[in-house]
């Protein structure tokens, strides 16, 4: 099973928010969540149950703004693989000529939703604990 996927991108003026020439938020993190998405597709091609999942829940963190023209590397990572939900990882890295500085980092949770059509909509979960999360719903 392939559990990792990287990818990359630049931070382009419509990325930029009212704090030019800063990255809007939520551009990065956007990015950051397409490439936990890949990383969940790789490893749910060699799934006999499942076929989909979707992000259940969010975890980020900022550590470095990120400006126009900045080469953003993403290093998504699956580190838990459950029968009925998958934890991400993405670490977020600004290249510079021989070296890289990391910008932010971020946790999904998917749940996997079945592709039965009478099911489609409903969710099955595992529960909180096997993740470490507490339910705050």
């Amino acid at each position: 099973m392939k559990r990792e996927y990287t990818t990359s991108f630049t931070v382009y003026p419509e990325d930029a928010n009212c704090m030019t020439p800063m990255i809007f938020g939520g551009a990065f993190f956007s990015h950051m969540d397409k490439a936990a998405a890949a990383a969940v597709r790789r490893a749910l091609y060699s799934s006999k149950t499942c076929e989909t999942a979707v992000t259940f829940k969010f975890n980020g963190t900022f550590h470095k703004p990120c400006y126009i023209g900045d080469f953003i590397i993403l290093e998504a990572k699956v580190i838990s693989f459950g029968h009925k939900s998958i934890v991400v990882t993405v670490e977020a890295y600004r290249e510079w000529a021989d070296s890289k500085e990391k910008v932010a980092e971020s946790e999904y949770v998917f749940i996997t939703i079945k592709n039965d059509e009478d099911v489609v909509n409903k969710p099955h979960t595992l529960p909180y604990a096997n993740h470490g999360l507490k339910n705050d719903s």
